[in-house]
């Protein structure tokens, strides 16, 4: 068999996905997978069988050993689901990292670090307890003193890591499940942190170390600008955690960030320098493996064994294996045998985003160079029984460059290909524009990479060396980050859309296969290719239409304090916002939901009243994304804030309209305010909007308090509703008996959080609602809910997993 590799860890990948899906004893497996070496051994005909069962097994059973709860002591059975109090001793597995971020206008500072547990303490007794916790506080730690293998003891609260917000964002529990941590820690301040044993003079490791040490040699010579300092400090030592969220924007809209991440670039640039510096001092060719990749693992130890570094080693050091063993090359073999090292060590890596990111981007390169290669021959070679000398001048003169640009080129759309679908499902975010810019920015960052390297490389013995590559260094990042500024301001250089289903991904990749074959190939594979094309993309367009022309949807979004409620009516582009919480609100939860349900402008925002923790943050979201239309009320609040959201609105070129009772847009007529009638208090002014969604009503009251709640009920207004969206007024004046009666909900949803005081409906108030024997779900403690309409009903589902569904 000329490539064994891909099919054995395919199938040991089948195992390990049935593996996540279906729990098994790990026993059994383990006796599957004997019993078919066995056949495999013993009879011959059943040989391929017995190994396909053999890997499937092998792989089911190792993911099985990693995830389960194999021993008493393992942390989720000694603390459970529940939050507690506690103190833990156990091990650094990491250093520190602190990051300085900006939160309403004020800096502030948070460190986190990951401790492997020990042993753990509830009350008194000290109990074994194994596993590994994700531990942060507000502030900075003493670095001195903590750092990765040092013993420490820390108080604080643990529990569960946080869900998403709302749906289609970035799910921290999940995240923490596949790095096998599944317990967070929370301590309030550096007073809780101790070393276990003062008298332990444990050695600062060498990662920590060079971390030190390299932030100051890439420092020397250089003064002024630090962000391109700290753009350095990131690219050549892999140190994100210094990069704000302001400085990483532009090269995650240009689809350049992968530049910061010590992976195949960084790998692949060192293993050429030191291949070539051996081979030009007419080192033996088997030596040169023999020294290249333990150099090449130095460099992953001294950076701290980052994920992408430790794959993109696994990587060359296979592929530097079989070059130095005169072995013929074959690019996938290695790939996957790779893989199947990457995952034998632990299989779950199979569900992050980066291996799936490294192994489908280099796997796509694979397959597609061979093409691009011959596009280049046939360009320029044409005959190729023709002597090189009888070939034209201009040919000749031109062939490097050609060359070196249809290479680039190729790449780069090679890439591009087999990076998109991923980033689509998990960031979703489109790049076009990273096809023209990688094939600037990557050799800018091969020039600013060498340049770092050569400056480390010199910072102990020639200073003055140190300092001119320190300053070719920071030319080309000055350069890199200039080119990702104006990549990601280009308009439709990038876009957001929401995230394909699971099994679109593949389709999405086939499809891109399809239309470059169309391209490049000729003859029969030309039309097999435009047919596969054209049924792929006429599934998804039937899959477009249902998802968007047959369904709506209503998602409250859990904000602190405040209302933020996102409507997707059926359609293309009738999706609207009604008020965005507070400025915190919105920039960690309203713009990531919008832009996660593929929003690069917001058609409409509706401002319900002027309440300052439902308007505040309309500035910040101005700032960030294009808002088309906006409607509020004609009634004048007298809250400072929302005069200023006012009048920045009505300068910002967006359509102002107000809407009064008696009006409708699409499918929703507005109950309440009545100009005629003014009340004194905010919240009894807010819009009362009424909807119907395909034939199930929907009643969004916002913080309507309780006199114009009876307002409302003496005009005789219609209210009946199946699903009845409340805030709670800041006087604690909660849907009253009779408005109750007369909407006559089969569910309330009520926007409400814990902080601040009064945002949060009282003990009465929840028992009565209880008492009426219909769902509620509060969004502080479900978190989010969406609801769904089609024409069979209603469904409910909140971030919690509580599910609610209609009578129909």
């Amino acid at each position: 068999m000329i490539r064994p590799m891909p099919i054995l860890v395919v199938l040991y990948m089948i195992g390990v996905i049935l593996g996540r899906y279906f729990d098994a004893s790990v026993y059994v497996l383990a006796g599957f997978g004997i019993t078919a070496a066995v056949c495999c051994w013993l009879f011959e005909s059943a040989k391929n069988w017995a190994l396909v069962v053999m890997m499937v097994c092998a792989g089911w059973m190792n993911f099985e050993r990693h995830t389960q709860v194999l021993a008493g002591n393992d942390l989720r059975t000694v603390v459970g689901e529940e939050s507690a109090i506690v103190d833990v001793e156990g091990e650094l597995t990491g250093s520190p990292e602190t990051r300085r971020y900006e939160d309403e206008g004020e800096e502030v500072v948070r460190t986190t670090a990951r401790i492997a547990v020990r042993r753990i303490r509830f009350r008194r007794d000290w109990i074994s307890a194994r596993g590994e916790v994700v531990a942060g506080l507000y502030g900075e730690l003493n670095l001195n003193r903590f750092y990765r293998g040092r013993e420490v003891r820390v108080n604080g609260v643990i529990s569960r890591p946080s869900r998403a917000a709302a749906p289609g964002l970035f799910d921290y529990r999940n995240y923490l499940k596949w790095e096998g941590i599944h317990y967070v820690f929370r301590t309030e301040s550096q007073a809780d942190w101790k070393v276990a044993d003062e008298s332990d003079k444990a050695a600062m490791p060498y990662s920590e170390r060079f971390l030190r040490w390299g932030r100051d040699a890439l420092s020397r010579g250089v003064e002024g600008d630090e962000e391109i300092l700290k753009l350095r400090w990131a690219m050549a030592l892999g140190w994100r955690a210094c990069m704000t969220k302001e400085m990483a924007e532009p090269f995650r809209h240009s689809g350049t960030m992968h530049v910061f991440a010590i992976s195949g670039l960084h790998v692949g640039i060192i293993a050429g320098i030191l291949t070539s510096l051996l081979t030009a001092l007419r080192v033996r060719r088997e030596l040169v493996g023999v020294l290249a990749i333990p150099l090449l693992w130095f460099y992953v130890m001294i950076t701290g064994y980052p994920a992408s570094a430790v794959r993109a080693t696994v990587m060359v050091s296979v592929v530097l294996t079989g070059w130095a063993l005169r072995r013929p090359a074959d690019l996938l073999n290695s790939l996957a045998m790779a893989a199947f090292l990457i995952l034998v060590y632990d299989p779950r890596e199979l569900f992050k985003c980066g291996f799936q990111l490294s192994f489908c981007v280099v796997t796509t390169i694979a397959l597609l160079w061979p093409a691009f290669d011959s596009l280049h021959r046939g360009i320029f070679h044409p005959d190729p029984l023709l002597p090189e000398e009888l070939r034209p001048w201009w040919q000749r003169l031109l062939d490097i460059p050609v060359r070196y640009v249809i290479g680039c080129l190729g790449i780069s759309l090679a890439a591009w290909i087999g990076s998109m679908p991923l980033i689509m499902y998990y960031f979703n975010i489109v790049t076009p524009i990273s096809l023209a810019a990688n094939m600037v920015i990557v050799p800018t960052a091969v020039l600013a990479i060498s340049s770092n390297m050569g400056a480390l490389f010199c910072a102990a013995w020639f200073p003055w060396a140190c300092e001119l590559f320190n300053n070719s260094g920071w030319l080309w990042t000055k350069c890199l980050y200039g080119v990702s500024k104006f990549a990601a301001g280009l308009d439709g250089g990038h876009f957001f859309v929401s995230a394909p289903g699971i099994f679109e991904v593949p389709l999405i990749y086939a499809a891109a296969f399809a239309a470059l074959f169309i391209i490049i190939k000729r003859g029969k594979t030309r039309k097999a290719a435009a047919m596969i094309l054209i049924l792929i993309c006429g599934w998804l367009a039937i899959g477009f239409i249902r998802v968007n022309y047959a369904n709506a949807s209503i998602t409250v979004l859990a904000v602190p304090g405040g209302d933020a409620i996102y409507v997707d009516e059926s359609g293309f582009g009738n999706d609207w916002l009604i008020d965005t919480g507070d400025e915190r609100g919105v920039n960690n939860t309203v713009i990531p939901f919008l832009r996660a349900n593929g929003l690069d402008a917001l058609p409409l925002l509706v401002l319900s009243h002027g309440d300052v923790r439902h308007v505040e943050g309309t500035d910040y979201l101005f700032d960030t994304m294009r808002v088309r239309e906006v409607r509020l009320s004609p009634i004048r609040f007298r809250s400072s804030v929302y005069r200023r959201v006012r009048e920045a609105i009505e300068g910002s070129g967006s359509r102002l309209k107000e809407i009064r009772a008696g009006d409708g847009f699409r499918s929703w007529k507005v109950l309440h305010p009545d100009p005629a009638r003014r009340f004194s208090r905010a919240d009894d002014n807010a819009l009362v909007m009424k909807g119907d969604l395909y034939g199930s009503g929907v009643l969004l009251i916002s913080d309507l308090s309780k006199a114009g709640q009876w307002f409302m009920l003496e005009e005789g207004i219609d209210l009946e509703s199946d699903i009845l969206v409340t805030g709670v007024p800041s006087d604690g004046s909660f849907l009253v008996n009779q408005f109750l009666d007369a909407v006559d909900p089969e569910a309330v949803i009520v926007s409400s959080s814990y902080y601040p005081y009064g945002e949060y409906p009282d003990r009465v108030a929840r028992e009565r609602l209880r008492r009426r024997g219909i769902p509620v779900l509060y969004t502080a403690d479900a978190g989010a809910v969406s609801m769904k309409f089609r024409r069979d009903g209603w469904s409910i589902r909140a971030m919690d997993g509580t599910v609610v569904r209609s009578r129909r």
